[in-house]
């Protein structure tokens, strides 16, 4: 008997040992940045600059990523990609790496009712929805998390056509504000809009007509610091703007001409560190950068000289974990996943608590 219990712990064991999990469970602080090529996320140590693949084709259970595209984490954990193949969006499981289709996947799991995405980018958890801009289809959508069920809620010009003023043709990013008001920023049109989630109108906040300063060239990565000013990468110019969320002015708060440090190729998308510092994924350095606000000066956190494990392969997009201790994981898993995720993962946060302490 006692033999026969030992050979079916270790059945278990080694089943435990074969189940996929991340290197370790996210920390306040992680970095996850969305690799386009390797359809992956991949974990950044935020100290060392280290990577490792958090949830792809090696990492996580679930449907895979076809291409991811963005990536939004909010405050309580929910971490959400966009795919513009599947065209989808995905929530990932911040314990697992899990994946679940959220909304969307016409030729696969169909998650919800409603017009389907055609391009979906920028993505932000607000107020109980999930709010997506589509390039395609020049439109930003509602979600509803439960369901799945997407309402377009502001423009779709050759369908809906949701609101008035000018209309999106290349939406890339989305942010929306504490006050609910939703910005994007638009590569083809080189402007920042603000859309009112209410009744869909859309006008320009920053452009060549609107605000002073440089011009934009091809605005990407959207984020709002502290102060409410706007941070937006622009992939033509290779430079960070600083946008007064309330005049459309614009400063380069980064570029080869303002800050020290390597000089930016292609940047995309821009988050913010736990310490109010500038992330920004450069999809043909294949390289995450550190830029001081203040200063405007750049460093390179990670890439092939700088930290080790997976390389990048077009980085597109970067969010940063916000707290340790979130929610319940949202993604059900059979009995064997759950121990996996419950033992080895949880023993790989262990050690890692103590390595990072």
């Amino acid at each position: 008997m006692k033999r026969r219990s030992a050979v079916v712990w270790l059945g278990v064991v080694t089943v435990l040992l074969a189940m996929p999990c991340p290197s370790w469970a996210l920390l306040a602080g992680d970095i996850l940045v969305v690799d386009k090529d390797a359809d992956a996320l991949v974990s950044v140590d935020p100290l060392t600059g280290n990577r490792s693949e958090f949830s792809g084709g090696l990492v996580g259970l679930g449907t895979t990523f076809s291409e991811p595209r963005a990536i939004s984490i909010d405050a309580m954990g929910y971490i959400l990609v966009s795919d513009s193949i599947r065209k989808a969006v995905f929530e990932v499981d911040h314990l697992t790496g899990n994946r679940v289709i959220l909304s969307g996947d016409p030729l696969g799991t169909n998650v919800g009712s409603g017009v389907g995405f055609n391009d979906p980018r920028g993505l932000a958890r607000y107020g109980g929805s999930v709010y997506v801009v589509d390039r395609s289809k020049r439109a930003v959508f509602k979600v509803d998390p439960a369901t799945g069920d997407r309402t377009i809620i502001s423009g779709d010009p050759f369908g809906a056509n949701v609101g008035s003023g000018p209309n999106l043709r290349d939406g890339e990013e989305l942010i929306v504000t504490a006050t609910g008001k939703i910005i994007v920023t638009d590569s083809d049109e080189e402007a920042v809009y603000v859309i009112d989630p209410v009744t869909g109108d859309r006008s320009i906040l920053s452009d060549s007509l609107n605000g002073l300063g440089p011009d934009l060239r091809h605005p990407f990565g959207l984020v709002m610091d502290a102060s409410g000013k706007l941070i937006v990468s622009d992939r033509d110019d290779e430079s960070l703007f600083l946008i007064d969320a309330l005049t459309g002015d614009r400063s380069i708060l980064s570029d080869a001409l303002t800050g020290l440090g390597p000089g930016f190729n292609e940047p995309r998308g821009i988050a913010l560190d736990l310490l109010g510092q500038i992330l920004v994924a450069d999809q043909r350095e294949d390289a995450l950068y550190k830029v001081d606000p203040l200063t405007g000066d750049r460093s390179i956190l990670s890439d092939s000289l700088n930290g080790t494990g997976t390389s990048f392969s077009r980085p597109v997009g970067v969010a940063v974990f916000q707290q340790e201790e979130q929610k319940e994981p949202p993604i059900p898993e059979p009995v064997t996943t759950t121990l996996a995720g419950l033992g080895l993962c949880a023993l790989a946060l262990q050690t890692t608590r103590r390595r990072r302490a």
